[in-house]
């Protein structure tokens, strides 16, 4: 899902009252950039996905793990200097065997994103998500959205006590 997409998706949860909750909770879960964490664990079998896109959530205990992994390095480190040397298909070099196939680090990471978990909640939202949402917002509240104005001037007089 591209960003218009995601932001139309959020628009049309918003406007339907019985998931605009929804949308408010992760609004006060998730802004301001910052307040949410990077998912950095997973703790249960369940595969994470974005609440919103359903996007694959990659955690950044998975890809420390393949960072450290000396196979899939050497091979990604391979494929990198091969790509570099530039392989051709008529000579068949060896450069050209090894770049023919997806980089190895591509093909570990997928179709995955990195992922945020929000404030006080137990939902997830892929990076794209999340700056779709504070778009959204943004523009909800320049627009002159009383709902949105109330919980960010709600949030800030509860900081500020």
């Amino acid at each position: 899902m591209n960003q218009p997409e995601t932001i139309a998706l959020i628009k049309k949860l918003y406007e339907k009252e019985n998931s605009k909750k929804f949308i408010i909770h992760l609004i006060r879960a998730f802004l301001p950039l910052g307040k949410a964490k990077i998912l950095e664990k997973w703790h249960t079998d369940k595969k994470p996905k974005c609440c919103l896109c359903a996007s694959k959530i990659i955690p950044v205990d998975e890809l420390m793990k393949a960072m450290l992994d000396k196979e899939l390095l050497d091979a990604d480190l391979q494929y990198i200097i091969a790509k570099h040397k530039g392989g051709s298909k008529e000579k068949k070099d060896i450069a050209y065997e090894i770049i023919k196939d997806e980089r190895p680090m591509n093909k570990f990471i997928s179709d995955r994103k990195r992922g945020y978990i929000g404030d006080k909640s137990d939902k997830l939202l892929c990076t794209d998500c999340q700056l779709s949402l504070y778009s959204f917002t943004s523009s909800q509240i320049l627009s002159g959205d009383g709902t949105l104005n109330w919980v960010f001037q709600n949030k800030i007089i509860n900081k500020n006590e």
